[in-house]
């Protein structure tokens, strides 16, 4: 100021917690006098007491608990002080204001992970501040690690199917080891429900169905069981920290004068490269299979003598049967290697030569009676019971008869070689099996070049 009189002025922007000395001064043309000297002392902001390596407070947490800090600070007045949380995972935190108490809001799982990167390192920054001043604050930053407890390991989605009079088929999912070692066991309990409405390992009367020691899918079946019985059914999963179950499931199986044959497969087999094949074995849960209707095999046609004699049943004649396809009536077509012919069996017994000349080798297409092959090995019949497609495996070709036109034409191949193109441009070497795919394509083993080749169609235009 200037002038004669009291004045004053305000000081901003000075640092916290620091001791500073002031003078009054007056300044005329005679000169420059002072006040006697005084000191003063800032305010200091809050400070946090925890130990801290660059301005980070590492902690470790056991998992499944909330609580993570009791939260220190020094500061003169702590009435006055507010906290407040920040950073990438400060949304899974709360801070107890009252209490000064940091903690999860939800008791985190190391097995599930829910911090921003997924490793169970959970980053936030904790602030203090004086409410009346909010200049007056302190900022650290809190890295929370999760320690893995030993704790039994998770086991659900138990499901069943294909129940039978005898047994069914279980599975469930493993979700993971718990932390507490390896997976010792796991599998299925059940029991009858009468018996013993809730199944444990080890109880009276409760049937142990061993699986795979996995995290991930289990399979098992349940077999030997009482037919028109009630039973209770878990599954479970052990490792050095104890057992964990599922909810308990419950079933019926079927009865035995109802029931019919139920068979299935126990579990997935999974096969991998230079490791030994497991047994596919299947099981029966159902009524017992009549030994008179599925056991016995009869002969539709032939009687072991070699032959190209057409007739019913024994009296009929093959020569080296090959390939056999079936249409949607239920007759039967061969391919009569040895003769080069087609034949055609009914429903009944009846057998024809449908195509080509008995003994009479050739490439000759067209009409039924007429037309020829060489050794065709195998046949196929489409969606329509119109059209049979044949491997002529001594002519190198995939021959079509139209048996609504009743004539045979060549749709690919002509000479032995390995060619791909359209129709007869291509070559095959001794095409020996066919069959088509959803979409119409023919498939073709191509024996003598070592390869699957594939045959299109195209309004008529056969296409290797």
């Amino acid at each position: 100021g200037s002038g004669a009189g009291t004045f004053s002025q305000s000081i901003t922007g000075l640092p916290a917690g620091t001791v500073l000395y002031v003078k009054a001064y007056a300044k005329t043309s005679a000169g420059t006098s002072y006040g006697p000297e005084i000191s003063f002392k800032t305010e200091e902001a809050p400070k946090f007491s925890h130990l801290t390596t660059a301005g980070k407070s590492t902690l470790e947490i056991p998992e499944n608990k909330t609580a993570v800090l009791d939260v220190l600070v020094t500061y003169q007045d702590s009435d006055q002080l507010i906290f407040s949380v920040s950073g990438p995972d400060a949304a899974l935190f709360e801070i107890d204001q009252e209490g000064k108490k940091l903690r999860f809001k939800a008791a985190p799982d190391f097995e599930f992970p829910t911090d921003q990167d997924q490793n169970n390192e959970y980053l936030l920054s904790l602030s203090v501040a004086d409410k009346s001043s909010m200049k007056l604050f302190q900022t650290i930053e809190v890295l929370v690690k999760l320690k893995d407890i030993a704790e039994p390991g998770e086991i659900k989605n138990l499901s069943f199917s294909d129940i039978g009079v005898s047994g069914l088929k279980l599975q469930a999912q493993v979700i993971h080891d718990g932390g507490g070692g390896v997976i010792l066991e796991s599998g299925f309990v059940l029991s009858k429900t009468s018996d013993t409405p809730d199944p444990l390992l080890g109880s009276v009367g409760v049937i142990k169905v061993s699986s795979l020691a996995q995290v991930g899918a289990i399979y098992g079946a349940a077999q030997g069981l009482s037919g028109s019985t009630g039973y209770s059914i878990k599954a479970f999963v052990t490792n050095a920290a104890g057992v964990s179950y599922t909810a308990v499931g419950s079933f019926t199986t079927g009865s035995l004068s109802i029931s019919g044959p139920v068979i299935a497969y126990p579990e997935i087999n999974i096969f991998k490269k230079g490791a030994a094949i497991s047994d596919l074995i299947p099981g029966s849960f159902g009524s017992p299979v009549p030994v008179e209707l599925y056991l016995n095999s009869a002969t539709l046609a032939g009687n072991g003598s070699t032959g190209d004699t057409d007739g019913t049943g024994a009296a009929a004649r093959f020569n080296v049967p090959y390939g056999i396809t079936v249409d949607a009536s239920g007759n039967v077509y061969v391919a009569d290697r040895a003769r080069h012919i087609i034949r055609k069996i009914t429903p009944e017994g009846l057998v024809s030569t449908l195509a080509g000349v008995k003994g009479g080798s050739g490439t000759t297409d067209g009409a039924l009676g007429t037309a020829r092959f060489t050794n065709p090995e195998d046949l196929v019949i489409d969606a329509s019971g119109t059209i049979l497609y044949v491997a002529d495996r001594g002519n190198h070709r995939i021959r079509m008869i139209n048996l609504g036109t009743s004539q045979v034409t060549t749709i690919a191949g002509s000479s032995s070689g390995s060619v791909d193109g359209v129709g007869t441009l291509a070559r095959f070497s001794g095409p020996t099996a066919i069959l088509l795919d959803a979409d119409g394509n023919l498939l073709v083993a191509d024996q003598g070049n070592h390869r699957v080749r594939k045959i299109t169609n195209s309004n008529g235009t056969w296409t290797t």
